[in-house]
């Protein structure tokens, strides 16, 4: 039979063939852009450039200490670190449940519930332990966010091109340090 010819079903020989046309106007091609952001390097690509913003926002808050005290500053980075590594032994299990969108999008949650408590506190609004509290949620956020990455540069591509997604996306959260602090002033603080 050709492309496009019709299907014809006969169940019973009294019964009048049934007449199904295939239609060619459901199935759409995606456009370029949308085709390329789909494939895996460039889903490397946007994730190299969210990861570019999320380190630059972590350390921004980290060592400037949004406008807090020291004793306060450095019990909300303690807070961070202390929850962020139980979280890392739980987070693969909240990525499993939630899904890569999901978790990376609650991931990235902790990081402005940890700048909100900054703010918050700057401002009088809260107290101190407020931001500490906001500092351990931004490294339960933080641990899952990097689950996440991990689970997409090392899940999403094929085995053979995990050396070359790697390749291309570590450079790039990491030159955020060059472009814009040239001095290199700021420690690289990073949970990932």
């Amino acid at each position: 039979m050709g492309e496009n010819a019709p299907l014809t079903t006969s169940t019973d020989a009294k019964r009048p063939r049934r007449v199904v046309r295939q239609c060619r106007c459901a199935v759409r091609e995606p456009s370029a852009c949308r085709a390329w952001l789909a494939s895996p390097i460039g889903q490397t690509v946007v994730l190299a450039l969210i990861c570019f913003c999320e380190q630059g926002t972590f350390n921004s808050l980290s060592s400037l200490a949004g406008g807090i005290d020291e004793a306060t500053a450095a019990s909300t980075t303690a807070a961070v670190y202390a929850v962020a590594i139980p979280a890392s032994l739980a987070s693969p299990l909240v990525v499993k449940r939630l899904g890569t969108r999901y978790s990376a999008m609650a991931g990235t949650l902790g990081y402005l519930v940890y700048a909100a408590s900054m703010f918050g506190y700057s401002e009088g609004l809260i107290g101190g332990t407020a931001v500490v509290i906001g500092g351990a949620l931004c490294g339960v956020g933080g641990s899952v966010f990097c689950t996440v990455q991990i689970l997409r540069l090392t899940g999403v591509p094929a085995p053979e091109d995990e050396g070359t997604h790697l390749a291309l996306f570590y450079p790039v959260p990491r030159a955020r340090s060059e472009l814009l602090v040239p001095e290199a002033s700021l420690p690289n603080l990073t949970l990932c």
